[in-house]
């Protein structure tokens, strides 16, 4: 059995917080693991290059009976889906679910792609992946995806939409393509996810328990953060510990080994050059989404 949604990310737009939203709608079944990332890899694995390649590549589903078999518990579920956020980047993705899955509904989260990018380097500083200050690390960036690093690299190129998102409707049509702001998630999360109700055709009136899930922040204390997100504990925390519960401990920790005033703190002539790089494409997105985006070549976003 093949989904009939899925959330393509943007990475670091929300996508957590909008899955554990949805799995608790009764109309709607969620795939576990949330990110299978079959249609990006449903080709071939690329080879290891970056850090923890080898782990990331262990956990991609690539058989194809194996990838449904995540669907084999959805039952009588109006809405079956799931959510990996490589597929709005990688541009192999939308035309191997265009194959597979020519009817398929597309959910597109977007964040201000400066707030996007400093927050995906925050997570990969958070989860040791990232030794580079944020500045050395961008000019890194076309070399090491030229190397074969994974999208989570991608700091600015993962952050110019408008060519990623038109893919999407290319192949799909506006009618089967809805995009979202981070935006509106964090200040009007029940309308936003009502709207998606509506779109994957389930009952709009559920209101589900919402959170901000999988923040980032730059750890204060190094060696207890390196323990906290080494691959034994992740995965035994998984195992063991159902989502909530793990969110919760997530909440209790963050304060007390996480500078959450790094949150925002992008310097701000760093925030100013990445704004002025991002500037063109907001342009072009605009037009494609209806929507003003001028907020995003201004100011600071929530984190």
């Amino acid at each position: 059995m093949w989904p009939n949604f899925l959330v393509v990310g943007a990475s670091k737009a929300g996508t957590t917080s909008v899955y554990q939203a949805l799995r608790q709608h009764p109309d709607i079944f969620l795939s576990k693991p949330k990110e299978p990332h079959y249609f990006s890899f449903s080709g071939g694995l690329p080879e290891a290059a970056g850090p923890e390649d080898g782990r990331f590549r262990r956990q991609v589903i690539t058989d194809p009976k194996a990838y449904m078999d995540l669907f084999r518990g959805a039952g009588a579920a109006a809405a079956r889906g799931e959510c990996s956020v490589s597929y709005l980047f990688l541009p192999q993705a939308a035309t191997a679910i265009h194959r597979a899955i020519p009817d398929c509904r597309i959910i597109i989260l977007l964040r201000n792609p400066v707030d996007r990018a400093w927050s995906q380097y925050r997570q990969n500083v958070m989860n040791s992946r990232e030794p580079l200050p944020f500045g050395e690390a961008l000019a890194a960036e076309d070399r090491r995806l030229a190397d074969g690093w994974r999208w989570i690299f991608a700091y600015r190129q993962a952050g110019l939409y408008s060519g990623q998102v038109e893919r999407y409707l290319d192949l799909f049509g506006p009618q089967q393509v809805r995009s979202y702001l981070f935006d509106d998630l964090a200040t009007a999360p029940l309308d936003l996810l009502a709207d998606m109700y509506r779109f994957l055709g389930v009952d709009p009136g559920f209101r589900p328990e919402t959170a901000v899930y999988n923040r980032s922040a730059l750890p204060r204390r190094p060696r207890l953060n390196r323990i906290l997100v080494s691959p034994s504990v992740v995965a035994a925390a998984r195992f063991l510990l159902p989502d909530r519960l793990r969110h919760s401990i997530r909440e209790w920790v963050m304060p007390r080994v996480y500078d959450e005033s790094a949150q925002g703190d992008l310097p701000p002539e760093e925030r100013a050059a990445l704004q002025r790089q991002f500037a063109g494409d907001i342009g072009k997105l605009q037009t494609l989404l209806g929507r003003d985006l001028s907020a995003w070549l201004g100011g600071q976003g929530p984190a």
